[in-house]
């Protein structure tokens, strides 16, 4: 991206209209910057390694974050990715970054902030416990889509990559729905954390239904306010 091309996503151009105070930026110089090609696409930065060869498909990290954390995540991640020359794109602007996190976006996309492309699988769990020691202590929505890592604001799953398409492709040259509305590992690959403790704990009510036992009605203001005791049913 050239110096005028800058100016004007800094600075607002008519295609972006943004202001330099509306945009997400990471506040570090990192020297090796420049082994990497930046471009903008819809609501995202991207930083692509110049030498790397992006899979069709493999697994990939979502990074999530809070209004309150966000920069220092970036940054963090930011820092880790072009210092080991990792591919990533982050959410640029403030107020598309506030919708992402919001219970208002598709719940295909909450939380989604930071997206890392890892080279192959090696990588991808080599990134995953390396940033676990960087994030661990970060909180952020819950994506959705993905399956998080420990109890972390770090999620990861299999999909598409570098591929317009909406579909896997087989080891046999069979196309699979790259299903993007709940985790799920395709049948040709395995689940990547099965021999360490990588899961986050176990819901212990998700084998059961929870039904009203009594209903409380208050009046407070004007307004009704109902008030429920359950109990829990074994499925």
């Amino acid at each position: 991206m050239d110096k005028l091309q800058v100016k004007n996503f800094l600075y607002g151009s008519k295609k972006h209209k943004l202001k330099l105070t509306e945009n997400i930026i990471p506040s570090l110089n990192i020297k090796n910057v420049a082994n990497f090609e930046e471009s903008f696409f819809s609501i995202y930065h991207l930083y692509i390694y110049k030498k790397a060869i992006l899979p069709r498909q493999g697994w990939k990290i979502h990074i999530s974050c809070t209004k309150f954390n966000y920069q220092k995540v970036l940054d963090i991640v930011y820092k880790y990715c072009i210092e080991n020359n990792i591919s990533f794109k982050f959410i640029y602007n403030k107020s598309e970054f506030s919708y992402c996190i919001s219970g208002e976006n598709s719940p295909l996309q909450v939380g989604k902030f930071i997206t890392i492309y890892p080279s192959d699988k090696s990588h991808f769990k080599n990134i995953i416990q390396s940033l676990y020691k960087l994030l661990e202590n970060f909180k952020g929505p819950y994506v959705l889509s993905d399956k998080r890592y420990k109890n972390s604001n770090i999620y990861y799953r299999y999909g598409v990559i570098e591929s317009d398409s909406d579909y896997l492709i087989a080891p046999n040259g069979d196309k699979i729905l790259d299903n993007r509305r709940f985790y799920s590992v395709p049948s040709f690959e395995e689940e990547p954390f099965t021999n360490e403790n990588s899961f986050e704990l176990v819901n212990n009510y998700i084998d059961k239904i929870i039904f009203p036992k009594k209903l409380f009605i208050n009046r407070h203001q004007g307004m009704y306010i109902f008030q429920y005791i359950t109990e829990k049913v074994q499925f």
